[in-house]
């Protein structure tokens, strides 16, 4: 559990270091978010510290990645904000000494329209994934990262625009070859994230109706094992994410009927051991 009051406001985007240090954005003040790390130490999670002003420059910010070895992180923010809520990617890398450099735009290849966030590296670290204008986009790493190597399988969502709608997962070689469905699922499946070995990804499921509810999955990468791990009526479960170990799951829980108030969740891969990272 994280100490402090945690859950005293509105969180979203945790996303895991290496070490467990847990990195996530905080409403503070109106619609304005900034970001934080809480420390993993001896089994337990510190009192969140606001994030340096290095990475805190902006107005407002959104969604946070670090790198499983915290040398970097790349997130989203509204320069113009309140202002204008148009979004842009930025990175920032750690010096040996802990501090941050200053955040730096990522190129105009990436920021291309004013509502690109929700940025996230491949486990591998070849690839970055964000959203634009509501789709799903995808660029080498070497676009801000150097010296990268570029192979292997890509996830990604696609929802058909006849029909049911239903969003499924799909996967890509790197070479524009082999584009074929994942997984034949009896739900719509989004919101995906790879497991650090390739071999699962943790997906949400979306179940409609009176008591719609978005649940946290998983699934072999050649399709088989859909497997529920979490279970709640009336709640969002959103935003998986893998340890780097590959051994626990957080994700973002969404209570709709609760003014869409957000909670921080954990649990062990085989959805044993789930709960919230709240007071201690």
């Amino acid at each position: 559990l994280v100490q402090g009051n945690f859950n005293d406001s509105l969180k979203m985007g945790p996303s895991l270091a290496a070490n467990g240090n847990l990195y996530f954005s905080e409403r503070v003040e109106g619609d304005a978010f900034r970001f934080y790390r809480a420390i993993y130490s001896d089994g337990a999670y510190e009192i969140p510290e606001l994030l340096p002003d290095a990475i805190n420059a902006f107005p407002s910010s959104g969604h946070i990645y670090v790198a499983p070895d915290e040398s970097y992180v790349i997130f989203d923010a509204q320069p113009g904000f309140p202002a204008s809520y148009e979004a842009f990617l930025y990175i920032s890398e750690q010096n040996p000494d802990g501090s941050w450099t200053p955040a730096s735009l990522l190129p105009e290849s990436i920021n291309a329209s004013g509502t690109d966030y929700l940025g996230y590296v491949s486990p591998d670290q070849n690839y970055l994934f964000f959203a634009r204008d509501g789709d799903l986009w995808w660029v080498n790493a070497s676009e801000f990262l150097p010296n990268k190597q570029y192979e292997g399988t890509i996830a990604y969502c696609y929802q058909p625009l006849t029909g049911n709608y239903t969003h499924q997962i799909y996967s890509i070689q790197a070479d524009g070859s082999e584009n074929y469905k994942m997984i034949d699922a009896p739900i719509g499946l989004n919101h995906h994230s790879w497991a650090p070995d390739g071999l699962k990804l943790a997906a949400v499921g979306y179940f409609p109706g009176a008591n719609e509810t978005w649940s946290i999955h998983t699934f072999n990468a050649d399709g088989t094992g859909l497997t529920r791990l979490t279970n709640t009526t009336g709640v969002w479960d959103s935003e998986p994410f893998w340890s780097p170990d590959g051994t626990r799951i957080v994700w973002t829980r969404i209570y709709p009927n609760q003014n869409m108030r957000n909670d921080v969740w954990k649990m062990n891969s085989n959805g044993e051991d789930q709960y919230f990272l709240g007071l201690e």
